[in-house]
């Protein structure tokens, strides 16, 4: 389960945080979390994707000391697999005895961690005028359901191999064509299509037909379903 939205808090600066916490959920107990961090404009400064691996910078590789080291700050949790990439950070985390505050202190910490790594740097990254380079705030998912931890583990363990077939095969992984719910579920939804994030296509008039792309392998299918049941 990811923290849903509920008061959007803003720094002094008076931008959004990222990451607004689970209401009602208590952030001190024994769990286990995936958190993401992202770097201020999305700046690459961690480091480069070469050869279907990560290569971190200096300051990478800083914050990856500082994220191994979390246990021997916080003795209440266990850093576990994570992964450093050019302009953002995941990390999971384990919190095997109760905090005395939210885990949101524990990430505060590493991220203070980071911010004196970049300090220590012969020539520091300044974002926006500042050394500060994480965006305020986090993103924190609760790893709920049965089998996500493993599945997170192998998000994040193959995060740069990911980055990098994105990367030499962009057209694979691209949008082509916008389909209907029509087309696979006639009477569902209508004027609703499945398309890429933040776009909303208006539902056509083409006659219902198979799925060209990948836009949608749930849709396909759903469809292919459909079509066996008819046959």
């Amino acid at each position: 389960m990811t923290s849903q939205p509920a008061i959007r808090e803003r720094d002094k600066n008076g931008h959004l945080k990222a990451g607004i916490r689970l209401p009602g959920w208590d952030y001190c107990k024994p769990w286990f979390y995936m958190i993401t961090l992202v770097v201020k404009r999305r700046r690459p400064i961690l480091g480069e994707i070469r050869d279907g691996a990560f290569v971190p910078s200096p300051l990478g590789e800083a914050v990856a000391r500082a994220w191994q080291n979390l246990g021997n700050v916080f003795h209440e949790v266990e850093p576990c697999p994570f992964a450093v990439m050019p302009e953002h950070f995941h990390g999971i985390i384990r919190v095997r005895e109760r905090l005395n505050s939210p885990l949101g202190e524990v990430i505060r910490s590493f991220k203070i961690a980071c911010t004196k790594a970049n300090l220590a740097l012969a020539a520091p990254f300044e974002i926006d005028g500042s050394t500060t380079f994480w965006f305020p705030g986090l993103y924190d998912t609760i790893l709920f359901r049965k089998g996500q931890l493993r599945a997170m583990v192998r998000y994040v363990q193959r995060n740069a191999a990911r980055r990098w077939a994105v990367m030499q095969n962009p057209s694979l992984f691209k949008v082509s064509r916008a389909i209907a719910l029509s087309e696979v579920l006639p009477g569902a939804v209508p004027r609703a299509t499945a398309c890429s994030p933040g776009e909303m296509q208006p539902e056509t008039t083409t006659p219902p037909r198979a799925p060209k792309s990948n836009a949608s392998l749930t849709l396909f299918s759903m469809s292919m379903g459909l079509a066996r049941r008819e046959t």
